[in-house]
């Protein structure tokens, strides 16, 4: 026999374990080897135990930008990334610098950096203090839109976002932001913003 070929007769198959059958997959757990998890080199199994890392991975740039401008009904990728960029830095700028960073390390690189690049106007990096018609004219200035627009498509980020980071950070965002904007960040793409 010539190396590469298996008794079974195949190009590159390698012999297989007794019970298998010919083209069968079969998993390295199957065969009782223990399965690492490829980000973070933990040992694989139960998905509620996944780390922060493993969950970073669950949602690509490109799905993000993609949920927020079908959901926002946006003309393109270009608008729904204004949106989203003006959205993150003014949170970015709203909340304690440790939330921004918790939640930074939940999205994609690219997204998370925009709740990293702000710098509140008082100087200090992060934690300012403003009401939800300031945070929403922010929003519209950065993203180039009026602020109905605006409003709506930072609800529309907040959605994702919760979507996203499966409410683990989202939860405790909330309880550091005063009601009308906790409002703002709850009410996503189908609900009503009250006053």
């Amino acid at each position: 026999m010539r190396a590469g070929r298996s008794q079974r007769g195949g190009p590159g198959e390698q012999p297989g374990q007794p019970g298998e059958q010919p083209g069968q997959a079969v998993r390295p757990e199957d065969r009782g080897y223990q399965t690492y998890d490829k980000v973070t080199s933990e040992p694989a199994g139960d998905p509620a135990r996944a780390t922060t890392a493993r969950r970073v991975s669950d949602v690509q740039h490109h799905e993000f930008v993609g949920q927020v401008q079908a959901r926002a009904r946006l003309a393109d990728i270009g608008e729904a990334t204004s949106g989203i960029r003006g959205t993150l830095q003014t949170l970015g700028e709203r909340v304690p610098e440790g939330m921004a960073d918790n939640l930074a390390a939940e999205l994609p690189r690219e997204i998370g950096e925009y709740l990293r690049q702000t710098a509140s106007a008082d100087g200090s990096d992060t934690g300012e203090r403003f009401d939800r018609n300031e945070f929403v004219s922010r929003v519209a200035d950065r993203a180039g839109m009026d602020r109905p627009q605006a409003a709506y498509v930072a609800r529309v980020v907040f959605e994702v976002l919760d979507e996203a980071t499966q409410g683990r950070i989202m939860n405790r965002l909330r309880e550091t932001l005063p009601p009308d904007l906790r409002q703002l960040v709850g009410a996503g793409s189908r609900g009503e913003l009250p006053g």
